[in-house]
């Protein structure tokens, strides 16, 4: 993601604080998927403030996670230290090249975070989730289908638009459509797509 964003969501957690505490209604069905699949590596793809870095490490998974803002991994962290569990972090930009081998996780799940790019970037993640996944592992990512997450945008790219106002004020935005989706994560298997009570869409997926 772009250096403003990094500044941006910086703020947004300096602020907020741990604004998401409830792991997501999906997880309990996820973390089934992950035992299917014998899964023990898992990343938390834009980790933000550790709900599911947390409910994960409480399932017995060895979680590592990746986000670009210091303050949401130190407030990670410090859930994590109450808890008395552990996970590897990694702080960078999720659109750079990852610090993992090829294959190396057996699953990848990564809630509304994704769509936070223009589509070449968003290309650029899709790209290490399919160089770092094995075959055979899952991927997990969601991503809105509304845009109501301000009043007022500004339209950049095709389907790509970035808030002038709201909690996540300039950061970038890209609305899939299910074409899309099925072009971008063409080097997975299918499971389901499913929405959540919240308008969010869901891909299940198996590297293929």
């Amino acid at each position: 993601m772009l250096h403003e964003d990094k500044k941006a969501w910086d703020k947004v957690f300096k602020e907020q604080g741990r604004f998401f505490e409830e792991p997501h209604e999906f997880m309990p069905e996820i973390v089934k998927l992950f035992s299917q699949y014998k899964v023990n590596k898992v990343l938390d793809l834009g980790c933000g403030t550790g709900r599911h870095t947390v409910y994960l490490a409480k399932h017995g998974l060895h979680v590592f996670a990746l986000d670009n803002s210091e303050e949401a991994i130190k407030e990670s962290k410090n859930w994590l230290a109450k808890e008395s569990l552990k996970a590897d972090f990694i702080k960078q930009e999720m659109t750079e090249h990852w610090p993992y081998a090829d294959n190396f996780f057996d699953a990848i799940l990564s809630v509304n975070v994704i769509h936070h790019g223009r589509i070449s970037e968003i290309q650029k993640v899709i790209a290490e989730i399919e160089r770092t996944l094995r075959p055979g592992g899952v991927v997990v990512v969601s991503m809105p289908k509304k845009r109501n997450q301000a009043e007022r945008f500004e339209k950049v790219e095709k389907r790509t638009f970035v808030p002038l106002d709201g909690c996540e004020k300039g950061l970038p935005h890209h609305y899939f459509t299910k074409l899309e989706l099925h072009a971008f994560f063409s080097a997975f298997k299918y499971r389901s797509i499913k929405m959540d009570n919240t308008d969010h869409c869901f891909l299940f997926g198996i590297r293929k």
